[in-house]
């Protein structure tokens, strides 16, 4: 279950070439800590961890920034469509959760460029 969310580290950190990401157990206690259920929390890891192992690319094989872009791309929506069957609660501790994350991704990107 903590696949997705190390998963979706893994993807974020590959494109920015930031440090190790952080073990799973630390990926549920930030979704648990942004307010989702341990239902909710327990289910993004798992589609995570579903769609990153159907989307592992042999090791040989490199992906373009762009590839993983769109890779990164498909997986958000596989968290939103499961997000979207969760309770309202679920939903909106989701949403700001993500809406932080992206914050601070984006933060590091200039930070990075600067």
């Amino acid at each position: 279950m903590f696949k997705l969310l190390l998963a979706f580290s893994v993807l974020i950190l590959t494109v920015v070439s930031g440090p190790v990401p952080p073990s799973p157990g630390v990926i549920k206690a930030d979704l648990l800590a942004a307010g989702l259920s341990e239902q909710a929390a327990n289910g993004v890891l798992k589609v995570a961890s579903e769609f990153f192992t159907a989307s592992k690319p042999a090791e040989s094989v490199k992906r373009t920034p762009e590839e993983t872009g769109a890779l990164f791309g498909k997986f958000l929506t596989e968290v939103d469509i499961y997000i979207k069957t969760q309770s309202a609660e679920d939903q909106e501790a989701y949403k700001e959760f993500a809406d932080k994350k992206k914050a601070d991704f984006e933060a590091h990107l200039t930070a990075k460029n600067y």
